[in-house]
């Protein structure tokens, strides 16, 4: 789930997400550290690929040396190569920008200073008509380092978080959990039943402990629990998970 920023923020349903994106064009993605950013972009990368576009997926850490055009498009073909076919490099680069996605994921870990990330965003921009930037929660100190320039090129983007998870979201989770492979094998009740149980195991867990309510969590507890461990429920139980 995802939420637009001040001053008019809105909550965005998983499945709103890619009209969302196409909607805005330029997004910038904020999320804590295991939110799911990753995962996110590969989906958005599914999602735009299936409604006609040619989206590509670059790490942030591939651009820490992307301070020209020609850095740049050869950070781009080592990209199409590895997730197209190595004959399509050059076909890929003539495609119309309207055509083509870009998703940057951890686009903190370039490692550029603000002036070269705004030069770079502005050539990636000249090349695609949707980019989508994931970035941490730490990026946001250079935000407001940079609040009072109203002229940045990815302060004009449309600022989104990565919500945790709710009460809701968690329980379907772990109902696919449980039920993954077990459907012709197991009762309903049976399942629904252990659903419960483990919803409230981990809903117990991460309210007295104050663990980060995202998938990540929910899945490492549920590991725990179905290998019969006990989960450490001891002050810093998050460090030891």
């Amino acid at each position: 789930i995802l939420v637009g920023k001040a001053p008019t923020s809105q909550n965005i349903m998983g499945e709103q997400i890619v009209e969302f994106i196409e909607a805005h064009q330029k997004v910038l993605i904020h999320g804590a550290d295991d939110s799911g950013k990753t995962s996110l972009s590969k989906i958005l990368y599914e999602d735009l690929y299936d409604r006609g576009l040619v989206p590509l997926i670059i790490k942030g850490g591939q651009l820490a040396k992307c301070t020209s055009e020609s850095a740049l498009v050869k950070v781009i073909k080592s990209a199409v190569e590895a997730q197209y076919s190595e004959t399509v490099s050059e076909q890929y680069l003539q495609l119309e920008a309207p055509r083509k996605a870009l998703i940057i994921d951890d686009f903190d870990k370039c490692g550029l200073s603000r002036a070269r990330q705004e030069l770079l965003i502005e050539m990636i921009i000249r090349r695609y008509g949707i980019v989508v930037v994931l970035v941490s929660d730490l990026y946001r100190i250079q935000e407001l380092a940079n609040s009072n320039d109203q002229r940045t090129t990815i302060g004009n983007f449309r600022h989104c978080d990565i919500k945790e998870i709710g009460k809701y979201h968690r329980q379907k989770l772990i109902e696919k959990w449980h039920y993954l492979g077990r459907e012709d094998t197991q009762e309903p009740e049976e399942l629904a039943n252990e659903v419960i149980k483990s919803d409230k195991t981990i809903a117990t867990l991460m309210g007295k402990n104050v663990l980060p309510h995202n998938p990540f969590t929910v899945l490492t507890l549920l590991q725990l629990l179905e290998t019969a461990e006990t989960p450490n429920t001891a002050n810093g139980s998050y460090g030891y998970l």
